[in-house]
């Protein structure tokens, strides 16, 4: 049950708006947020971690079967601006290496054109932020960077500011396909983001994991955690 592509969302996450965010309590003190436009030579490490634990039941043909299955998958990703125009990056040279426990480390260096703004950087609002508001702006870029996995119930809650980082209380629930395998994990979690640059620092996201099968002819009963963690310097 591969979970690269998770690991590696999680990565480029932590990586115009048709509705405004939702009115803040009007007694709450506001954090403001600078977003500090990337410059050339700019660079980024992100490193992150996924582990999955989960007991399966299988039955095939009347055959039925159990398995513990525990998957590790760690990665870094160095990135570093190489060219910027109107604010915005333009080309970035990015350097990946990603260890699953079940071969060596495979790592390859590329450069990518375009790039623009980090999503969770243009998703903070100019106003200031109060504690308990929600944030939809943050809430539709979580949701549009997941690509190819089903993605619903997306809450996104300013707590406050801690420290230089601003805190956010994350809610979503995840669905992806492995196969005939139908996979739901319910996260929760923190993201932290700087309140100087409006850059991502960190996110931690874990839950229940359950696993069905969309298969009529396989029988499959799943559960475990999932945790996922990105730090970025």
């Amino acid at each position: 049950m591969p979970l690269r592509p998770l690991l590696l969302l999680l990565v480029a996450l932590c990586g115009g708006c048709t509705k405004g965010e939702r009115p803040a309590p009007p007694s709450s003190a506001g954090t403001t947020f600078t977003k500090r436009a990337p410059s050339v030579g700019d660079k980024h490490e992100k490193t992150s971690e996924l582990t999955l634990r989960a007991s399966l039941e299988t039955e095939v043909a009347g055959k039925s079967a159990e398995t513990e299955l525990v998957t590790h998958e760690r990665s870094r990703r160095t990135e570093e601006v190489l060219a910027v125009a109107d604010g915005s990056v333009t080309k970035t040279r990015v350097t990946l290496e990603v260890e699953d426990g079940a071969g060596p480390v495979t790592s390859r260096t590329y450069d990518v054109e375009g790039g623009g703004v980090d999503p969770v950087t243009a998703a903070l609002p100019v106003a200031p932020l109060a504690p308990g508001q929600k944030v939809d702006a943050l809430e539709r870029a979580i949701a549009d960077q997941m690509k190819g996995l089903e993605v619903a119930n997306v809450e996104v809650t300013f707590e406050g500011a801690k420290g230089d980082d601003g805190a956010f209380a994350i809610a979503i629930k995840v669905g992806k396909m492995e196969g005939p395998v139908a996979m739901t994990m319910d996260l929760k979690g923190k993201l932290y983001v700087s309140t100087k640059t409006g850059w991502p620092a960190s996110m931690h996201l874990e839950g229940p994991v359950t696993a069905t099968s969309a298969d009529p002819t396989m029988k499959v009963r799943g559960a475990g955690t999932v945790t996922m963690h990105v730090e970025d310097r």
